[in-house]
Formats: structure tokens, C-alpha cells, sequence
């Protein structure tokens, strides 16, 4: 593993550790880890990762939620509608995290940019669609 690189282990998944008495250990002189993860949802991040500014519209049912419990403390209301709903904006960097939560909220965000997130969004949700289209060959619900 190379100097600029950053590895996350989920621990509850380790099985076991063995001693490596070639591998040398070298103290951490590159990243800050008591600010690094403050513009990220999850822990995803790279050491050269930077965030991304994201717009995103939420419907009147998800607003409510959204503003009381913000997916980031960047999150702030950029205008409400008239129906209800709101557009957001927040800036974080673009991970796996991120997009399981914007998609966890389903047909109630949408969001507006970066366009590599949206383009990211957009083929997961064509992926998820195609799995419950029974007419699709390779859809595990034909299996």
C-alpha cells in the first residue's frame, strides 16, 4: 500500500491478524483524521477526495424531514415552494454512502448536480428498475 492511499477495514469483519515483523510502521503525517471525514457522509474518502457542491429538490412529504434532520451539517434550504417542498443544496464529496442515502429516499429527491452524481443515480435507478422488470432475462426475479 502506497503513501497516498487511505484503507477502511470494517473490524466486525476481520477473522484474524498475524505479526509482520518486515513491515515497518510509519506515523500518519498526511492526514488530519480529527477534521478529514467532516465533508463526507459515511466514511468513504480518499486523501486527495474533494467536496462537491450538491443541489438537490426534496417533495413536500421528505422537506419536513430533511430540514429537521439535514443528511449533513452543510445541508441548508437554498428556497421553499409554494406545495410544500424545498430545493437543498450541501457540499460533500461523492461516495457509495452518499448515494444509498439520496436513493433511500426513492421518487421524493431529486437531485439537480454535479451531473457525474446525478448520471451515478440515474443508471443505479435504471439498474433497480431493470431488476423488477419481468420481462428483463437477466432479472433474478426469472431465477
Amino acid at each position: 500500500m502506497g503513501h497516498n492511499q487511505l484503507l477502511n477495514l470494517a473490524l466486525d469483519r476481520i477473522q484474524s491478524l498475524e505479526v509482520n515483523e518486515k513491515v515497518v510502521y510509519e506515523e500518519n503525517t498526511i492526514v488530519d483524521f480529527t477534521k478529514h471525514f467532516d465533508d463526507v457522509l459515511g466514511v468513504t474518502k480518499g486523501i486527495n477526495t474533494r467536496p462537491a457542491n450538491i443541489q438537490f429538490w426534496a417533495s413536500e412529504k421528505h422537506t419536513p424531514y430533511l430540514v429537521t434532520k439535514p443528511l449533513h451539517h452543510s445541508q441548508s434550504v437554498v428556497e421553499y415552494h409554494p406545495d410544500g417542498s424545498a430545493d437543498f443544496k450541501m457540499k460533500v464529496c461523492l461516495n457509495y454512502e452518499l448515494e444509498r442515502v439520496l436513493l433511500g429516499f426513492g421518487d421524493g429527491i431529486i437531485v439537480k448536480s454535479p451531473r457525474l452524481l446525478v448520471k451515478r443515480l440515474k443508471e443505479r435507478i435504471l439498474a433497480s428498475y431493470e431488476n423488477y422488470n419481468l420481462g428483463g432475462g437477466d432479472s433474478p426475479l426469472n431465477k
